[in-house]
């Protein structure tokens, strides 16, 4: 087996000042700051769970991170620096626009954060209203401008797909005016459980959203479209969603965290409460097959444009790619979803537009051997 790449460690904050309208992430409403005796559960976590290592990518998400204090700070990037060997991170935190101020842009530099993600989510007053976000887009573009001043490395999130339609290459322009390193834009999901998932409302037409992220295609087109998602200038790809994508080792903390290590797949229960009390409780403590986790490598790939090259699957396996995949491979070759060129296979831009699919079928082919 090759060595394994440095660690990512994930940390989730689930607190929110609002629930947003199609958020399906574990959260708990939180008027004020987040509470001392969650703090006090997750440092628990880190430094009683923890197995150490080299880590290269910390990500603060939530819920709303930018709702920690300097202080909550202090002890979350201390408990890490103490389990942990963190050289040279890409250290991101997660901000909503409303919470983007002076103070806390310093102290977020102090603890070693420097890479920003602006959860505008769009430009429009009418789209935020419906989505159910909290800020206006006049505080969205102040925010923007702010994080261009001050972080060299930062993305804004975009969801697309909402009314109305009309605003959305608005967003765009607006978005590009500031020059990011990186966007991610999301469809908007109909989530069950979900306020827009159980409101009645229907979401748009399948082609009609393809429209608009075909649009987002177009007027990113400056940009390395490296992930289904996701768009970054030269060597600003996020280092710590490259390791989900790519299927890596990462560390996870907070209420409904997965982490995976090896072979073993963790949960966190997804209560907050539940966890406050008892931070180490695993909801899920799973072993994966050789082959389910060669099956899930082969799916997180096929979202990336780089797609999964024969000698990283050999070195990581220690078998050749076709071996498992071959028949299955070919099939998806065949209709249009996958390419493969020098000894790499990779998605088509139907292989993204359809990606599902293209999950589904290399699912199915395994569906009868392991449970999926």
């Amino acid at each position: 087996m090759a060595s394994s790449p440095p660690l990512g460690v994930y940390i989730h904050i689930p607190y929110c000042r609002r629930i947003c309208r199609y958020c399906d992430f574990v959260h708990e409403p939180c008027p004020a700051s987040v509470p001392h005796d969650f703090i006090d559960s997750l440092v628990h976590e880190i430094m009683t769970s923890s197995s150490g290592g080299v880590v290269d990518s910390v990500f603060l998400g939530g819920g709303t991170p930018s709702l920690l204090t300097a202080k909550d700070l202090q002890f979350i990037v201390g408990a890490l620096h103490k389990k942990y060997d963190i050289q040279s991170p890409e250290f991101t935190l997660e901000a909503n626009p409303d919470d983007v101020t002076t103070e806390k842009l310093n102290y977020w530099q102090e603890y070693g954060i420097n890479r920003i993600s602006l959860g505008v989510q769009s430009f429009s007053d009418d789209t935020l209203r419906f989505l159910g976000r909290r800020h206006t887009a006049k505080t969205a573009l102040d925010a923007a401008a702010k994080i261009a001043e001050t972080f060299e490395n930062w993305n804004l999130d975009l969801i697309y797909g909402a009314p109305p339609l009309s605003s959305w290459k608005k967003t765009l322009a607006a978005a590009l005016s500031f020059d990011p390193p990186h966007i991610a834009a999301y469809a908007l999901g109909y989530v069950p459980g979900t306020e827009l998932g159980d409101c009645g409302l229907k979401p748009y037409a399948d082609l009609t959203v393809l429209r608009q992220y075909r649009r987002a295609e177009e007027m990113l087109s400056a940009y390395n479209h490296y992930e289904i998602s996701n768009f970054a200038k030269k060597g600003k790809e996020s280092r710590h969603n490259l390791k989900y994508w790519r299927n890596e080792e990462h560390d996870a903390y907070g209420p409904g965290a997965y982490s995976l290590r090896g072979n073993r797949r963790q949960c966190n229960i997804p209560f907050v409460e539940s966890y406050i009390v008892d931070p180490l409780y695993k909801a899920e403590d799973q072993i994966l097959s050789p082959l389910q986790l060669k099956l899930e490598t082969m799916i997180q790939h096929m979202r990336l444009k780089e797609g999964i090259t024969e000698a990283y699957y050999y070195n990581r396996f220690q078998e050749n790619i076709a071996d498992q995949f071959g028949s299955i491979l070919n099939r998806l070759i065949a209709d249009g979803l996958v390419h493969h060129k020098n000894n790499t296979y990779f998605p088509t831009r139907k292989g993204f537009y359809f990606n599902d699919t293209l999950g589904l079928q290399l699912v199915s082919r395994f569906e009868n051997i392991i449970d999926v």
